[in-house]
């Protein structure tokens, strides 16, 4: 007895992971030592169903039904035996009617009368049967799914989307036979809120443009809208007013982006001017910035990685341009991280008509963002604090999902196997325990807690914000002279384009001296209303330049070498346009770094 015992338990470990030959064959050693043990001849025959052996799986359930007549459970699989196999709903339908005479409230019988139901064409009945079976067992996934796929099929995809959430929030994995119920599940919920964002385009777009109404009327500057290729890894920034020294704060999105998710890319910009604006009143606002004494720092940090990079034969130029170009990079993913996540939270809450937007576009970046962190050639190419850091900051992006959507996502198990997934879990727990907590200006506080988790916190500083005083309120000759830009902007055009082909020959050393000697030069003054070439430069010699001219070369140097650099001009929108062009000219459309 014992013996025996030991041995089903072993035999329902196996099949529960899926390897049923071997189940069988201790199942089969079960009965030989106990002959009467129905339960092991059950679950050899459900074992024996798994692989496909029907005349097994019959000769196995008589032998069940004659040594105990009620075993409910014998019925219920040779029900969907008959059905699936045999094609003769008719006998299967009576065994299930058997089985639900004995057990009338068992979830796996009704949810098998509730999918032949379906098949026959009574859908009220089915979804009334369905309902039964998750009230039957609330942890049984196989009935939400049915019930989701016939809400879908008959296009209540709001319905579905609900079924489905519950589905998530209250079933359990039981064994590996679950998986592809989730799968299925998992899949089911993108297609319904595919068909949900098409449908509710006219009332997400409307929703955004009230929220772009009301921080309009809260910041008290009005907000414009451009839709250009970034050169920027993401797919839209805002440019806040006070941050520009404008009028007007600046969304930019890529066009390129699919066009259902444009409005939580509006909804999320606009948040982060919310959360500035409230951070502003409370006089708690903060600019995030990284120096050339930062960049030092994070330098040094990755000396080591570096000499590896030099023995294996890159050029120390472009060494030194991927450095500055990763580290700008993961400052701004440990700045928009935590920050993010207080975004997306809310806008879940208080945006419902951006529902679907919201969660496609989410999966679409993680997707993103997966495919390029676990990449084995962006692993051998990037030093070992940058990559890990990178992988942390993905991966608890990827448990927040995961938690926000209640499982309807499983983006955090492609992370679980890398040694940062512990981080991950570590910034996403501390996270979850701070975020609901923050007054105005402290989700900056949240931004200093992930950098001290990953050995980041010299890579950046915090800037004081300097006040209303300072919001779009030019001085008469500032005003002047942005005026006069604006009407030189076809030409400021002409000089990016310029600027740009010449700084994609030269190396970064160059651009940079070149740059920051047009910045010492600038601060005496230029004359940019003048097209006299009266300006000369000792990085350049033997050429001359008038004074926009050296403006343009020195913003787009800046956009190469120090991206994080306000050069205090309006020329963010000729750059752009001048960028279009010289990519386009360029073929292959490859962009110029930032």
């Amino acid at each position: 007895m014992q013996e025996a015992a030991r041995l089903s338990g072993k035999a329902a470990q196996r099949a529960s992971e899926g390897a049923y030959d071997k189940a069988i064959g201790i199942w089969g050693r079960v009965i030989e030592l106990q002959p009467s043990l129905v339960s092991a001849r059950l679950d050899l025959a459900m074992a024996c169903m798994e692989i496909g052996d029907k005349g097994r799986t019959k000769n196995l359930l008589e032998q069940v039904l004659l040594l105990n007549s009620n075993e409910h459970w014998a019925y219920v699989v040779l029900a969907n035996l008959w059905i699936k196999n045999e094609k003769d709903p008719l006998k299967g339908e009576q065994y299930l009617n058997m089985a639900l005479a004995i057990q009338p409230e068992d979830p796996w019988a009704l949810n098998s009368l509730a999918t032949l139901r379906i098949q026959q064409g009574h859908t009220d009945e089915a979804i009334r049967v369905f309902r039964k079976a998750i009230q039957a067992n609330p942890e049984v996934a196989n009935p939400y799914l049915g019930l989701a796929i016939t809400y879908n099929n008959l296009g209540n995809y709001d319905q579905a989307i609900k079924t489905l959430q519950e589905l998530f929030g209250r079933a359990q994995e039981q064994d590996v036979r679950s998986k592809p119920i989730f799968e299925s599940a998992r899949a089911l919920w993108i297609e319904c809120h595919h068909q949900l964002s098409r449908r509710s385009q006219d009332a997400a777009m409307k929703a955004v443009d009230a929220y772009r109404t009301a921080l309009e009327s809260l910041s008290g500057i009005p907000i414009k809208v451009s839709y250009v290729e970034l050169d920027e890894a993401a797919n839209a920034i805002i440019q806040m007013a006070w941050k520009y020294n404008r009028d007007h704060h600046l969304i930019r999105c890529r066009p390129s982006y699919p066009k259902e998710f444009i409005v939580h890319l509006m909804a999320h910009e606009l948040s982060h001017l919310e959360l500035e604006c409230k951070a502003r009143q409370a006089q708690a606002n903060r600019f995030f910035a990284t120096s050339s004494s930062t960049r030092e720092a994070s330098i040094r940090s990755l000396a080591r990685d570096i000499r590896c990079l030099e023995k294996s034969g890159y050029p120390l130029e472009a060494i030194d341009e991927v450095i500055v170009k990763l580290v700008q990079g993961l400052c701004s993913f440990l700045f928009n991280c935590p920050i993010d996540m207080l975004i997306e939270t809310a806008l879940r809450k208080k945006m419902p008509e951006i529902a679907s937007s919201q969660f496609l576009s989410l999966l679409q970046m993680s997707r993103d963002a997966m495919n390029a962190s676990i990449s084995p050639e962006i692993q051998k190419l990037t030093p070992t604090k940058i990559f890990e850091a990178s992988l942390a900051l993905n991966g608890a992006n990827a448990l927040f999902i995961d938690d926000l959507y209640l499982n309807a996502t499983a983006i955090s198990q492609k992370y679980a196997s890398h040694d940062a997934f512990a981080l991950s879990k570590k910034l996403f727990q501390h996270w979850k325990s701070r975020y609901s907590f923050l007054e105005p200006g402290q989700e900056y506080e949240l931004v200093d807690d992930f950098a001290d988790i990953l050995g980041l916190r010299d890579w950046y500083l915090w800037q004081k914000d300097p006040g209303n005083q300072e919001i779009g309120k030019l001085d008469e000759h500032s005003r002047a002279n942005n005026e006069l830009l604006q009407q030189r902007e076809s030409e400021a055009i002409g000089y990016f384009v310029d600027a740009l082909g010449r700084f994609n020959r030269l190396a970064q050393d160059k651009i940079r001296e070149i740059s920051f000697e047009i910045a010492l030069l600038g601060n005496r003054g230029l004359d940019f209303v003048s097209n006299e070439r009266k300006y000369s430069l000792a990085a350049l010699p033997g050429e001359k330049f008038n004074g926009l001219e050296l403006m343009c070369l020195m913003y787009a140097g800046f956009r190469r070498v120090a991206p994080d650099q306000d050069v205090g001009m309006p020329l963010e929108e000729p750059f752009m346009k001048a960028l279009s062009m010289f990519n386009a000219r360029s073929g292959a459309g490859k962009e110029v770094p930032s």
